[in-house]
């Protein structure tokens, strides 16, 4: 599943936004605020269907509505998500519109007031409908996060379920597990398939880590292992906890983006890959994209300028939140001339070109 385009009413002081997605997505803010908002959209949408989840919990991690809401125009109570996707396999077109709001009296839970799934242009549900109307408790949540109402759609609770995000400060770049553990308990065939993809890509980044594998330590414990000829002698193996950081970060990012075909958010990766690391980032994505044949969409939020620098980068990659009194104008680098005139020449997100970027 792709996600197309998204579009925003008074979500984070966005008032209103409307955004196309590549498989490859670059949010990016010189001012240092937007990118979180944009993908908190992703998160808020798994929050609704994960275990646990809903709309009164996704709402409330959010401190409320009061905070969830963009205060820029009081005139519109309402927050609204719409979300257009295609299926890569099947090519289904899928659409799902969401707005909700506050109660006018009582609990002041939210309340949906808008709720649409269309398949291929035809309607599998539209809320309120009549037994919604005969019961307005119905309303305080989504058909999305019900077993017992979704089973014409479930395949998109499925998919919101599956969003990962990963950010270096909610404990760790993989949240919740630590690394080897992940590995130790995924199935030794797409084990093995994984970390031979991922030796071939670390072998492109950096011939010192050498081929990853399993090895049982003397306790009999299965654990992550390298070897390299450049780094030890005679291709010695080593333990994964011996390489630096920025390595090991590699590696646990990129077995992450061949996890699974669902969306990855990645948020400000500056903060645990170094500048060399950072600057083939898009690159190394866009290979382990294009040998699959329906590989991660990857979304990512940034403040860094040296992120961008690749050449091979195209302008409606980049999205660009700059700030204003009116909230965080959203812009795409296709929709700005000279961003659009500079990047087909091969000159990349350099220092020449990120001055468009920065408001006046």
């Amino acid at each position: 599943m792709i996600i197309q385009r998204v579009k925003l009413l008074n979500w984070h002081n966005m008032e209103q936004a409307e955004i196309l997605l590549e498989k490859r997505m670059f949010f990016l803010s010189p001012g240092g605020s937007g990118p979180s908002e944009c993908l908190d959209v992703f998160r808020f949408l798994h929050d609704l269907v994960s275990s646990g989840g809903g709309m009164q919990s996704a709402v409330s991690l959010r401190g409320g509505l009061a905070k969830l809401r963009g205060r820029y125009d009081p005139s519109i109570p309402h927050i609204g998500i719409t979300l257009d996707m295609q299926d890569e396999k099947t090519h289904a077109a899928w659409t799902y519109h969401l707005v909700f709001t506050q109660e006018n009296r009582g609990y002041r839970r939210p309340v949906i007031t808008r709720e649409e799934v269309w398949k291929n242009s035809q309607p599998l549900l539209l809320r309120p409908d009549p037994s919604d109307w005969e019961d307005s408790e119905r309303l305080t949540q989504t058909a999305l996060e019900q077993v017992c109402a979704n089973r014409e759609f479930r395949e998109l609770a499925f998919y919101f379920d599956s969003i990962a995000y990963l950010h270096p400060f909610s404990g760790g770049l993989i949240p919740g597990t630590p690394f080897p553990d992940i590995v130790t308990h995924t199935a030794p065939i797409i084990r093995e398939h994984r970390l031979d993809r991922i030796s071939a890509v670390l072998g492109f980044l950096d011939p010192n880590i050498g081929n990853l594998h399993y090895e049982k330590d003397q306790p009999g414990q299965m654990n992550p292992y390298g070897s390299g000829e450049t780094l030890f002698m005679n291709d010695t193996p080593y333990h994964l906890a011996d390489i630096s950081k920025t390595n090991l970060h590699w590696i646990g990012l990129l077995w992450w983006m061949l996890d699974n075909e669902s969306l990855l958010l990645l948020e400000e990766p500056e903060n645990y890959l170094d500048m060399p690391a950072l600057s083939q980032l898009p690159s190394v994505m866009h290979r382990l994209q294009l040998t699959r044949k329906t590989g991660r969409q990857i979304l990512i939020g940034t403040l860094s300028r040296d992120l961008l620098a690749d050449p091979a980068l195209d302008a409606n990659e980049i999205v660009t939140l700059l700030s204003s009194p009116e909230g965080p104008a959203v812009l795409s680098g296709m929709g700005i001339p000279d961003i659009q005139r500079l990047l087909a020449t091969g000159a990349g997100m350099t220092d020449d070109i990120m001055p468009m970027f920065t408001p006046s």
